[in-house]
């Protein structure tokens, strides 16, 4: 259901009381986001210090009204749209370590703090999403998603022939000879508890402390990985700890978070005055989305793909690479099927209908595979809607899709009524992409999926919609 998957995402431009910003100073010496637009102008750099980023976002002043609307709309929208508000309250079920929220309580009460300015609120606002670990509920600010950092060094994990899990060094662009050393502490704390903490707290990417983990160390997922990341980081550098075979002892690398952007957005501002302008309280005429801060390209590369596994085991076969999607390959009598990115554009054509060839190059891939004499393979994971089609592919006598319901409030029900009446290409809710969870039989209008079901989570009891599935 392209409903269920797609993202609840409150993107949030802010309007300040211009007279309450008028009493910064503008003098380039002590504006960060000045000193930024002078280094992009003469030196023609789109890097950045930390020191400099951080001013500039801690320059735009914290206002009350504003905080109070923000949390008002979004109070409104939750409550209205959003299918998971009462199950929010609930306990995690074993094996998992999310909080249970009353999350309209608690957004609430944000309402009643003080914050030192604008960004100081809005990471509150955004951390509170980020707790839910549910990636498709984000509260995204243009106005703190301009830069993103990098330590120009990447990570890596392994598994020792004694069991043990370390951290190593994936890639380092300032110096390579410390590429697959053992990373033993990070800023002076165990690398591994450094990088599990991270995900236990920071990534929001999966209920499962395995996958967030995962996606800690995983350069596809720049912006929330170690590595590189889209929102301004606690302290300026770290401090790797490295063990290297070709050192006697353990020595430490200090590297600076180093801050960057699209340069589409650094010609918007010159200073923190008309960067509140541009980029926090943009207009229709200048709106932009700044969240696309120009992430530098951090994913792993086919060659360094290569290269670990090679490390890790012998007889390594390249079967089949899709451009820059997927990767078949062969180890002994084991198949790999690697996905690089959750989301490729090339799936759809150019009517938003899905591309035949792309999926029938994907079925060629697996062909391929399977004429190595592989016995088994394994899928690490990309897109859901393709999970779901190489799930149907290896196993055709299944039905991937969960069956689920969501909440009918009012402005869902009518939301959903007039969108089905449009039927509009692309359209969320159109109902050939439901079925009955029972049946498998489309639904064909609105009240199709409406149903009368009444079901108490969260200690509320409210209306719910019938039981589907994404077909």
């Amino acid at each position: 259901m392209k409903f269920h998957f797609a993202f609840f995402a409150f993107v949030f431009s802010s309007i300040l009381n211009v007279q309450s910003y008028a009493t910064l100073r503008e003098d380039s010496i002590f504006d960060g986001c000045a000193r930024i637009h002078n280094k992009f102008v003469t030196k023609k750099s789109n890097n950045f210090s930390y020191e400099d980023v951080k001013d500039c976002y801690e320059r735009i002043p914290f206002d009350s009204l504003i905080a109070s609307k923000t949390i008002e709309s979004l109070t409104r929208l939750l409550d209205g749209f959003y299918p998971l508000l009462n199950k929010a309250k609930e306990p995690p079920q074993s094996g998992f370590s999310f909080k249970s929220r009353d999350i309209l309580t608690e957004l609430n009460l944000l309402k009643e703090k003080s914050f030192q300015n604008l960004y100081d609120f809005i990471i509150n606002v955004k951390h509170f999403f980020y707790d839910m670990k549910e990636p498709h509920t984000l509260f995204i600010s243009d106005c703190f998603s301009t830069f993103a950092f990098f330590t120009n060094i990447t990570l890596y994990s392994v598994v020792k022939d004694d069991g043990e899990q370390i951290i190593k060094v994936f890639d380092d662009t300032i110096d390579s000879s410390n590429i697959d050393c053992e990373v033993t502490h990070i800023n002076g704390r165990q690398a591994f508890e450094v990088i599990f903490e991270f995900a236990q707290d920071s990534v929001y990417t999966s209920r499962d402390i395995g996958v967030r983990f995962n996606t800690a160390l995983d350069h596809n997922h720049s912006g929330y990985s170690f590595s590189v990341r889209a929102e301004l980081p606690e302290t300026p550098s770290i401090v790797y700890t490295l063990k290297c075979c070709k050192h006697t002892r353990s020595f430490n690398v200090t590297r600076n978070w180093v801050a960057f952007s699209n340069p589409k957005l650094l010609e918007r501002f010159n200073n923190s005055r008309t960067y509140f302008t541009n980029i926090c309280n943009a207009t229709k005429e200048n709106k932009h989305m700044s969240y696309s801060n120009g992430i530098r390209d951090t994913r792993i590369s086919s060659n360094n793909i290569h290269r670990i596994m090679t490390k890790q085991a012998e007889g390594l076969t390249i079967i089949k690479i899709i451009d820059d999607f997927m990767e078949f390959y062969k180890i002994k009598d084991f198949g790999v099927v690697r996905i690089l990115t959750v989301h490729y554009p090339k799936m759809y054509d150019e009517n938003d209908k899905f591309n035949s060839a792309f999926f029938a190059n994907i079925i060629q891939g697996f062909k391929d595979l399977r004429n190595t004499g592989v016995k088994k393979a394994n899928n690490l994971g990309g897109y859901v809607l393709i999970s779901a089609f190489i799930s149907l592919l290896l196993f055709p006598d299944t039905y991937p899709s969960f069956e689920f319901d969501f909440r009918i409030t009012e402005p869902m029900k009518l939301a959903i009524t007039e969108q089905f009446r449009l039927a509009t290409p692309g359209n969320v809710f159109d109902m050939s992409d439901y079925a009955d969870a029972i049946t498998h039989i489309n639904f064909t209008s609105a009240n199709d999926i409406f149903g009368n079901n009444s079901f108490t989570r969260g200690n509320i009891t409210e209306h719910y919609s019938k039981k589907s599935r994404f077909k």
